[in-house]
C-alpha cells in the first residue's frame, strides 16, 4: 500500500512542478539484500540485489540524460539489466 502511495505522490508532485525545471520521481530498489529483508524472510533461498549495485538508476537521474523525465517510476533493477538510457 504505501508503495502505491508514494507512486501517487509523484505523479502529483511531478505534475505540480511540471514546467518549473523541478522533476520528481521514485525508485522502486525491488527486493534487496539488507537486514531488513532477512528478518522478514529469513528462509529466502534467492539471490538478492545488493543495494551498492543499484546505484546506475540514481546516477542517470542525476544526469542531463534524464532532463525529459518527469512523473516516473523507475525499477532499480530491471534498469541496471538494461543498461543506461540513451
Amino acid at each position: 500500500m504505501s508503495k502505491f502511495g508514494l507512486e501517487g505522490m509523484t505523479e502529483t508532485w511531478a505534475a505540480e512542478v511540471e514546467g518549473t525545471g523541478v522533476r520528481v520521481n521514485m525508485v522502486d530498489p525491488g527486493e534487496m539484500d539488507t537486514v531488513m529483508h532477512a528478518l522478514a524472510v529469513p528462509d529466502c533461498d534467492y539471490e538478492l540485489a545488493h543495494p551498492r549495485d543499484l546505484t546506475e538508476v540514481f546516477l542517470y537521474l542525476a544526469s542531463d540524460r534524464s532532463r525529459h523525465v518527469n512523473g516516473e517510476r523507475l525499477k532499480a533493477q530491471s534498469f541496471s539489466e538494461e543498461g543506461r538510457r540513451s
